[in-house]
């Protein structure tokens, strides 16, 4: 028997100092538990959510799911209460400002548009050792509002830097709002650096991890991705001195998870 932790996707941001562990605080509302995370200069950077309806879905008894890194305002405490005949939770920052949850809301409270982040787990496509060819992404995207910016990135497996693939502006007229897009955005071997620690293309490896960035309001329903098997091809073979700049942005040696910050806070 084996007792796999379920708390491997947050495992980065639980490692608090002595001094944090005394101010933590969490909060339980709309199916999902929220923990105080990464303590610094008396606050904390983000939330830690849990998704316990997971357990639920599809009529399928399992665990519940990392549902993601809060972050946007320093946080002080969060802590449940009575709002009406609802519980909800509500989010003291540093500065003194109180903020709760709602399904509704198209901007944050500064009236920027927010900006989320989705990081996918290595893709071996079937196969964890043939070498495969990156080729195109496909993205379905749902409940467009106003402006939305699309940013997609990926790396090799085993890779600490990021490269961009590509990015998508979409507009929705007001008149139409929920509006639903299909994109595919197509990898470009000829225009993408060169990975310094296997002087090879990073469009061509047997695993392949990607991100997803996007300012505004969106749902992704899918997304797919399309690769080549290699299996007689060797690694092609590039000059990191000499390679060309990427197409559509800049390497990313890292992804900064704190980031996001709403303006005045």
């Amino acid at each position: 028997l084996s007792n796999t932790p379920l708390s491997l996707d947050v495992d980065t941001w639980m490692h608090e100092t002595r001094e944090g562990l005394r101010h933590i605080s969490a909060a339980y509302a709309d199916h999902r538990a929220l923990f105080t995370s990464t303590y610094e200069n008396g606050y904390f950077k983000g939330l830690v959510a849990w998704d316990t309806a997971a357990a639920y879905f599809a009529g399928a008894a399992g665990a519940g799911v990392y549902d993601g890194l809060w972050t946007g305002v320093d946080f002080a405490q969060v802590l449940q209460a009575r709002l009406g005949a609802e519980k909800v939770p509500f989010f003291f920052t540093h500065s003194g400002a109180l903020y709760s949850i709602t399904n509704d809301a198209i901007t944050d409270p500064d009236g920027s548009r927010i900006e989320s982040r989705v990081v996918t787990r290595s893709l071996g496509f079937g196969d964890m050792t043939t070498l495969k060819e990156l080729r195109y992404a496909e993205l379905w995207v749902s409940e467009l509002y106003h402006e939305v910016d699309i940013d997609i990135y990926f790396r090799p497996h085993g890779s600490t830097s990021w490269y961009p693939m590509g990015s998508r502006h979409l507009h929705a007229p007001t008149s139409v709002p929920g509006r639903r897009e299909r994109l595919r955005i197509s990898f470009d071997k000829h225009g993408q650096f060169c990975d310094p620690a296997t002087k090879s293309s990073p469009g061509v490896a047997p695993m392949f991890q990607f991100a997803i960035e996007w300012k505004g309001h969106m749902m992704i329903e899918r997304f797919r991705v399309g690769v080549l098997p290699r299996n007689e091809a060797p690694p092609d073979t590039c000059d990191a001195e000499t390679a060309p700049p990427a197409a559509g942005g800049q390497v990313i040696e890292e992804l900064d998870d704190f980031a996001y910050h709403v303006e005045g806070h």
